[in-house]
C-alpha cells in the first residue's frame, strides 16, 4: 500500500515511482528460497537489466493495495525477458483485479567474475514462450538528433545502488522530471505518463555530471538521451496520454 511520502501533487504514485516498486518485486522473488529465480543470486550471480519497456493503465493512491506478478519470458544463452504486471486489488472480491502496469525487461546473467553467464537451469525451468503484449510491442526506442530541451545535474549518493553504479530506475526518474520541466518551461500542463522504454548502455557511477537531452518524437511522443560528456549512458522514450 502507498504511504504518504509517496504521494505526488496529484495524490497519486508517479509512473516513474511504480518502477521501483516493480523492481522491489523482483528482488523479492529472487529472494524467495527454492523458487528457481533465487538461482539468478546464488553462487556470486548477478542479472543486469540491459532494457526495459513498461505500459502504465491505472493510478494508485492512498489506500489502494496492489499485487505483483513475475515470470520467464523467452530465454537465450545468457539473456532472459522478465515479465512482470501490477494490479489493483478491488475492495470488493467479486470484482475484477484492475491491471495498473505490465512491465517486460530484457537481462543478462552474470557470473561472479561480472562476465555474461549461462542462465542457470532452475531459471531455464521457469521460461514460458509468450507472444510480445500489444502495448509494448510496436514501442522502439529512437535516436536523439536534434534536441530542444537538455538539462544537467550530478549523480547523488542516493542514486546509487549495491553494485556501486546508479540505479536503473533513476534514469526513468531523471527523464520524467526533465520532461515536466521542458513542460513547465514550455507553459504547458505535464500529461500522465502511458508508456517508457530504456535502454541501458553503460554504467553511470558517483560524482559523473549527466545531462539529459529531449527530442520531441510528436505532440505526445519525446525521445531522450541520458549523457556523461559525449558518451551515451541510456536512450529511453517516454510518451504521453493524448
Amino acid at each position: 500500500m502507498p504511504r504518504g511520502d509517496e504521494l505526488g501533487a496529484d495524490g497519486k504514485i508517479s509512473a516513474v515511482h511504480l518502477l521501483a516498486w516493480l523492481e522491489h518485486g523482483r528482488w523479492e522473488a529472487a529472494a524467495l528460497k527454492g523458487t528457481g529465480m533465487d538461482d539468478l543470486f546464488t553462487k556470486g550471480r548477478i542479472a543486469v537489466v540491459r532494457s526495459q519497456k513498461v505500459a502504465f493503465f491505472s493510478k494508485v493512491g492512498l489506500g489502494d493495495t496492489v499485487t505483483l506478478g513475475i515470470g520467464i519470458g523467452r530465454i537465450g544463452t545468457t539473456s532472459l525477458e522478465i515479465l512482470q504486471s501490477m494490479w489493483k486489488v478491488p475492495v470488493d472480491p467479486m470484482q475484477v483485479p484492475e491491471c495498473v502496469a505490465i512491465l517486460t525487461i530484457t537481462a543478462v546473467a552474470l557470473g561472479a567474475d561480472r562476465r555474461p553467464a549461462p542462465v542457470p537451469e532452475a531459471v531455464r525451468s521457469l521460461a514460458r514462450q509468450v507472444p510480445a503484449n500489444p502495448q509494448l510491442a510496436d514501442f522502439e526506442l529512437l535516436p536523439v538528433h536534434a534536441p530542444d530541451f537538455c538539462w544537467q545535474c550530478d549523480v547523488r549518493p542516493s542514486e546509487i545502488d549495491l553494485f556501486a553504479h546508479v540505479n536503473h530506475a533513476c534514469y526513468a526518474l531523471w527523464a520524467d522530471d526533465v520532461r515536466q520541466l521542458r513542460d513547465r518551461a514550455m507553459g504547458r500542463m505535464s500529461q500522465e505518463l502511458k508508456r517508457i522504454a530504456v535502454d541501458y548502455v553503460r554504467e553511470t557511477v558517483l560524482g559523473e555530471r549527466i545531462e539529459v537531452r529531449l527530442q520531441p518524437l510528436g505532440l505526445h511522443d519525446l525521445a531522450a538521451e541520458v549523457r556523461v560528456g559525449d558518451e551515451v549512458r541510456a536512450r529511453l522514450r517516454l510518451q504521453t496520454a493524448d
